[in-house]
């Protein structure tokens, strides 16, 4: 049970979404057959005590668009968050220190490399590259928190809204300012099946796994001020286009079932996406496409 709340947790991070610890609802979730974000990666996911003043991320939004058509419109908006953790809504309408929203096309052009969106298969970033998110930071921020709240990091909101057509889809990503080392993104180094890379479409009921490197410790400290020293966890959430996985979630060392199509659909190519979280904000992302 504990395992099944803290994956929820993890997804959490980036996307507002509804999802039970169950095999049906979790194979729903990782079917590519609609407008998805399916991460929003960020070049710092945390950041070092900053100076007062602008201070930009380089933000990434892996979005697929499978089956449908034409240009996706993103609303991007940065802000202090307003307690999103605690229940509040994770929007930067009326937040502290929001930033101008910014308004991006992303493009359907064809001919697209694999991690890159177009058509026909309408997954990975946009081809116009990251997109430059300003985070407000006023002087002495850190100092009106708390001990516990400097060292685990005081969280920013970057908010995403996709648009096509009538369809609209929210998102959000953490970015933590602390006064500790900062948190840096994982490496997914590969997609397995069966114990090696997967570079084309396998046949039958493969068993997915991933490789990773950039673990991380880090110190944590509770609510009394104690502070311990923890290891970073790793889990990589599945998508695929086509077929059906049996469990949308690995981690490192587990694996996970996909009954593969025997073929390629009409009209483009098969795709497997492996989003890597680490347990506070970091992220890694690796696309498939035969």
């Amino acid at each position: 049970m504990l395992a099944c709340l803290r994956s929820g947790l993890l997804a959490l991070v980036v996307s507002v979404l509804t999802v039970q610890c169950g095999g049906k609802e979790m194979a729903k979730y990782s079917q590519l057959d609609r407008l998805r974000i399916l991460a929003l990666v960020v070049d710092t996911p945390e950041l070092q005590n900053p100076a007062a003043g602008v201070t930009n991320v380089q933000l990434t939004p892996i979005l697929s668009d499978i089956g449908g058509t034409g240009t996706i419109d993103l609303a991007v908006q940065s802000c202090l968050d307003p307690g999103s953790s605690l229940g509040a809504d994770p929007s930067c309408d009326g937040a502290a220190q929001a930033s101008t929203v910014q308004n991006i096309t992303v493009s359907d052009a064809g001919g697209a490399p694999v991690d890159t969106f177009g058509d026909p298969e309408r997954t990975g970033q946009p081809a116009s590259g990251a997109i430059a998110v300003p985070l407000n930071i006023p002087a002495g921020l850190l100092s009106a928190y708390s001990a516990t709240i400097q060292n685990n990091g005081l969280p920013y909101l970057i908010t995403v809204t996709a648009t096509r057509g009538s369809q609209t889809l929210k998102s959000f990503k953490r970015v933590l300012i602390s006064n500790k080392a900062p948190n840096t993104n994982p490496t997914l180094s590969d997609l397995l099946s069966n114990g090696v890379s997967l570079t084309a479409l396998p046949t039958g009921k493969p068993a997915l796994g991933f490789t990773s490197s950039g673990g991380e410790t880090y110190p944590f400290m509770n609510s009394a001020g104690a502070t311990t020293t923890e290891t970073e966890v790793f889990e990589t959430t599945w998508f695929v286009a086509d077929g059906v996985i049996e469990n949308s979630r690995t981690r490192v060392g587990e694996t996970t079932e996909w009954e593969a199509p025997a073929t390629a659909p009409a009209g483009r190519q098969a795709v497997v996406v492996g989003v890597l979280r680490d347990d506070r904000g970091g992220t890694a992302v690796l696309i498939r496409k035969f």
